[in-house]
């Protein structure tokens, strides 16, 4: 997909997320990591924290069909 089609951007943190809208249409733009350093507690050592982040992008028409919002819904059985 060229960035000039990319209508929406969605960044999760999750693969079901991120697999629910690969299924429907989205594209993977890149795999990142997020990253985090607290150092509130410093004589005890900071604390340091990564996750995958996973950067989609869709054409509006594919966005407005399955919106981000519809991939982050939970279904409790």
């Amino acid at each position: 997909m060229k960035l000039k089609n990319v209508s929406r951007v969605a960044i999760v943190t999750d693969e079901d997320t991120a697999n629910k809208l690969l299924s429907h249409g989205w594209k993977l733009l890149k795999v990142t990591t997020s990253a985090s350093t607290d150092d509130r507690y410093l004589e005890h050592s900071a604390f340091q924290d990564s996750n995958p982040c996973l950067v989609l992008g869709a054409t509006k028409e594919i966005a407005d069909h399955y919106p981000e919002s519809e991939a982050r819904k939970r279904i409790y059985d």
